[in-house]
């Protein structure tokens, strides 16, 4: 309520918003079949988790990996037998490919190829990825080349995907420096395009997330003996800025992951509290 860039983008009609709820519905569903449901309940859990994951891979196809992810802390952190936890992650999986298979057939239907994502995500490699990138997004390439005039959707998107390996291939060096730097695009305090950085507001949101960062590291402190709920808060975060070390980096991108997020904080808000109270009363007696 109170992050000055969650409030400047409340106000834009963008997909972030649907991502966010789809996001946040994810994780409540993890975090019931988390917490040791009945053994006749687990299954159907887990399949709900995989169809709202396909959902929201269709809101933002960067959600994709949480498929695995997500399995990958039910197998680790599941405190149900074993095999059941091993069940519940192929159904996560089950799930996420059924709410897929729609849009896939569609793809297919349209293209002739089997697309359960979508056909950008090509030219939104090699945006990142070229010659000239800077770690921020400029598509100017993809109107001055203009090679939809001679291929087809597919195969524009296959042939920039391969240039895209093509130049990580040949400058590794390069690839791995502007990893870094959209990694500091996607963890900046403040907005980082040209014209709105700087300035009393610049200050403001350092000092914001300054205060958020002590409060989240507080928070995974103190559930320091729950690994699965901060694994469950922190992942999504720790997914899309890798993914977006390989994209482009950008704050817009950080700001849905940052409610999970929000949750360690008001923990580590309220254990400081605690900590605090305690302190005074220990100097009180």
């Amino acid at each position: 309520a109170v992050s000055p860039l969650q409030i400047g983008s409340s106000v834009q009609i963008l997909s972030e918003t649907q991502f966010t709820f789809g996001l946040i519905v994810c994780l409540i569903a993890l975090a019931r079949l988390l917490k040791q449901p009945r053994e006749a309940s687990c299954g159907r859990i887990a399949f709900t988790n995989g169809i709202l994951t396909g959902l929201t891979v269709l809101v933002r196809p960067g959600w994709l990996p949480w498929t695995g992810i997500s399995a990958g802390i039910v197998v680790l952190f599941g405190k149900m037998p074993l095999a059941k936890r091993i069940l519940c992650g192929a159904l996560i999986g089950i799930g996420c490919l059924v709410a897929l298979l729609p849009w896939a057939w569609r793809n297919h239907e349209v293209t002739g190829h089997w697309i359960f994502t979508s056909l950008w995500s090509g030219p939104s490699l090699y945006d990142g990825l070229h010659e000239g990138a800077t770690g921020a997004s400029d598509m100017d390439f993809f109107d001055k080349e203009n090679v939809l005039s001679t291929m087809s959707e597919y195969e524009t998107n296959a042939h920039y995907k391969r240039r895209a390996i093509d130049f990580v291939m040949s400058n590794p060096g390069r690839t791995l420096e502007l990893a870094f730097i959209k990694a500091g695009r996607f963890l900046s305090p403040s907005l980082n395009a040209a014209g709105f950085s700087g300035g009393l507001f610049s200050v403001f949101c350092t000092l914001w997330y300054l205060v958020l960062t002590v409060l989240i590291l507080a928070g995974a402190f103190s559930l320091r003996r729950k690994l699965s709920t901060v694994a469950l808060l922190a992942a999504p975060f720790l997914q899309f800025l890798l993914v977006h070390m390989v994209f482009v980096g950008s704050i817009r991108y950080r700001l849905p992951v940052e409610f999970p997020l929000s949750i360690l904080a008001a923990q580590g808000l309220v254990s400081l509290w605690q900590r605090w109270n305690r302190q005074s009363q220990t100097e009180g007696v």
